[in-house]
């Protein structure tokens, strides 16, 4: 109730007028227990117009269920005018730039961006978690900025740390 309070209070309280903007982002898959709580409170804060304008950037997978009270929050942003944006899964040209964004380097050669692809099925995180999985068994180094798997070693399946992830998600269900 107190979070109520407080995000009522933002939005229409006598100083929301001074506020640019109340920021709330959700990640469904990961804050299950927060989401379901206050989902229905979010709804009805975002369908008052309240004074100060609020962004609420809420992730899920399309492909899971949806708790009810998530869809309600959905469903009441769109009817206040809220966009939803979907975001496909990466393409092979995209594991270059989330290996070197992240691991480092300067390009990524084909045979590794393949190997990361498919070990990672598209999925972002999965890419990204097999190519440092790879790094950190030896199986991949940079020589001269650029990524390439070291003779004699190949990259595995999914490692274990986001084999883990995905069950612990499934898990929820």
């Amino acid at each position: 109730a107190v979070l109520g309070d407080a995000l009522f209070q933002l939005g229409h309280g006598p100083e929301a007028a001074d506020h640019d903007t109340l920021v709330l982002t959700v990640s469904v898959a990961d804050e299950p227990e927060w989401v379901l709580e206050f989902a229905d409170l979010l709804a009805a804060l975002i369908g008052t117009r309240p004074a100060a304008p609020i962004l609420v950037a809420a992730t899920y997978r399309d492909d899971e269920p949806i708790p009810d009270g998530v869809a309600r929050l959905i469903e009441g942003a769109r009817r206040a005018g809220g966009i939803s944006i979907g975001v496909t899964p990466l393409a092979r040209r995209d594991v270059e730039p989330i290996v070197v964004g992240h691991l480092g380097g300067q390009s990524v050669l084909e045979d590794v961006i393949r190997a990361v692809f498919e070990i990672g099925g598209g999925n972002p995180l999965f890419c990204l978690e097999a190519a440092r999985s790879g790094q950190e068994r030896g199986a991949l180094r940079v020589v001269d900025g650029r990524w390439m798997l070291v003779p004699g070693h190949t990259l595995d399946d999914l490692p274990e740390s986001a084999r883990r992830l995905a069950e612990r998600r499934a898990a929820g269900l």
